[in-house]
């Protein structure tokens, strides 16, 4: 009992210094730039960051971040994440509670353009300029516990460097969550987004509710976009959740690539435990074309005798990625050495997909046609029958192993919606269908306007194809409008316009449009 008491109060005590320690940022804030309240919030994510980092008193603070877009000076330059920072996006600027964010309708993005000047899908050979930016949007120096939720991580770029969105560089970090965020449009050796090594025993790595989409991995030999490795030769273990995620148009450009969406690495006796669960996977190519490979979209690879996967595949939809022959596929690090890919438990169930079912999961269901709601718009709800047939038993927070800091799995699916239906029911894949709930689907795309305020030049960002922008005064008068934008992303000169409050209305090709303030 004494130590269940400690235990209680070593939490509390980490929640309230961590209240306590608060630390706000809003690029658009005009007062003290001190970080203590919205008002006088930092402007600038680094100063909040070096901030923490400065001192003991700040260890594991919270930083909250306003909707935005954030980036460094150069490209030599990160966001360095350092004495256990605790990163949360998605506010407005006047909210006292996390419950109180909408993280859809106002975006944090944190980028590695620090030109401001990136457009075009990203690649190695990008024509427009994204070859000037950074190698890594963050480095993660913690030893202790490092989180992300509610940002947009874009726009790393190398060819010879890897970990693009975040790039893990302490091997000692014990616990990195990583929840409704989207990680998209990195292009990196390898690792695009996210690189994850440690020889921590008893380590976590948690990813719920994010979009992981439309990045580049340019190494033939190590492309996975997320790679989590154990490094020791210790035998230690290992603790790996994946929840509510969607991986969507993650490519390698060499020829040869197996894995690209996520990779395993266990070395000297060590054990992973992988729980896979209602995760979507759609439109990440694959092309294994090596004799002793398989086009998989998940990699385990091990050295030395004994390192093991455990591998807990329930309720996620694989589904047209083309050249894909299996979920898993095995790499082994030298000619002698052994280890084990073990998905042989009761709990790989109800999984969906569209090639072979080489793994003998229990009750996978191979299609041959589209298990979405409409998939040509990118709505990800399944139809029936798999509205209703996710394994209740396995969408379960008892099998989180480090509950030390009151991780669960998310109670909302992949778009804001409540995970179970009205009578309780689950869904195959990351997002659920509820027609007893009446609720309006919340659209899985996003647009950002910077800089804002603007003096000159208006950048547009988004995660989905843009038709047409129109500007207007608050007078609902159009100053500017184009018509045939067709890119994800958009420039214009407004330095024309008196100064004022302009609202941006942009219009998509395949979703509804969406509207933005901007003042000059």
């Amino acid at each position: 009992m004494k130590k269940l008491y400690t235990t209680f109060l070593a939490i509390a005590i980490s929640l309230s210094a961590s209240a306590l320690n608060r630390l706000y940022v809003d690029d658009d804030a005009t007062g003290s730039n001190d970080g203590s309240s919205w008002a006088d919030a930092f402007t600038d994510l680094n100063d909040a960051l070096l901030h923490v980092a400065s001192s003991s008193n700040y260890n594991g603070s919270e930083i909250w971040i306003a909707e935005g877009f954030y980036t460094r000076l150069s490209n030599t330059q990160s966001f360095i994440v350092d004495n256990n920072a605790l990163l949360y996006g998605g506010f407005a600027g006047n909210e006292t509670d996390l419950n109180q964010r909408d993280i859809k309708n106002h975006p944090t993005i944190i980028s590695g353009d620090v030109g401001w000047n990136d457009i075009g899908a990203p690649s190695s050979s990008n024509p427009y300029m994204m070859h000037d930016n950074a190698a890594h949007v963050f480095k993660v120096q913690s030893t202790n516990r490092a989180l992300f939720d509610g940002l947009i991580i874009e726009g790393a770029y190398s060819t010879t460097e890897s970990g693009g969105g975040i790039n893990v560089i302490s091997s000692s970090l014990e616990n990195l969550q990583i929840s409704n965020c989207i990680i998209r449009e990195n292009v990196a050796n390898s690792r695009a987004g996210v690189l994850y090594y440690t020889d921590f025993n008893t380590s976590g790595f948690y990813m719920f509710n994010n979009r992981i989409e439309d990045n580049v991995n340019t190494d033939a030999s190590t492309s996975s976009t997320i790679e989590f490795r154990i490094t020791s030769s210790n035998s230690i273990y290992a603790d790996v959740h994946f929840i509510n995620n969607l991986f969507k148009n993650n490519t390698s450009e060499s020829s040869f690539h197996m894995g690209t969406c996520a990779k395993f690495t266990a070395y000297g006796g060590s054990d992973i435990d992988l729980f896979l669960t209602n995760n979507t996977f759609v439109n990440n190519p694959q092309n294994g074309n090596n004799a002793n490979n398989v086009s998989s979209l998940i990699v385990y690879q091990h050295g030395g005798g004994g390192s093991s996967l455990h591998a807990f595949v329930n309720n996620n939809i694989f589904y047209n990625n083309p050249g894909v022959t299996d979920i898993f596929g095995e790499s082994i690090h030298g000619s002698s050495v052994t280890g084990t890919l073990n998905t042989s438990n009761t709990s790989s169930n109800q999984n969906v997909q569209d090639f072979a079912d080489n793994l003998n999961l229990s009750n996978t269901q191979v299609i041959n046609s589209s298990p979405f709601t409409d998939y040509a718009s990118e709505d990800y709800t399944p139809i029936m029958p798999y509205q209703t047939t996710g394994d209740l038993n396995y969408y379960d927070s008892q099998y989180l192993n480090n509950s030390f800091y009151g991780q669960e799995y998310p109670t909302i699916d992949l778009a804001g919606n409540p995970r179970f239906d009205g009578q309780g029911n689950l869904s195959i894949g990351a997002y659920q269908y509820d027609e007893t709930a009446n609720i309006e689907r919340v659209a899985d795309v996003n647009f950002n306007v910077f800089p804002n305020p603007f003096t000159e030049e208006v950048h547009i960002k988004s995660n989905a194809r843009i038709e047409s922008v129109v500007i207007s005064n608050a007078m609902g008068q159009v100053v500017y409008e184009s018509h045939e934008v067709n890119s994800k992303s958009y420039t214009t000169d407004l330095s024309a316009l008196d100064a004022g409050v302009y609202f941006v209305n942009v219009e998509y090709v395949d979703h509804k449009g969406q509207s933005s303030k901007i003042v000059k």
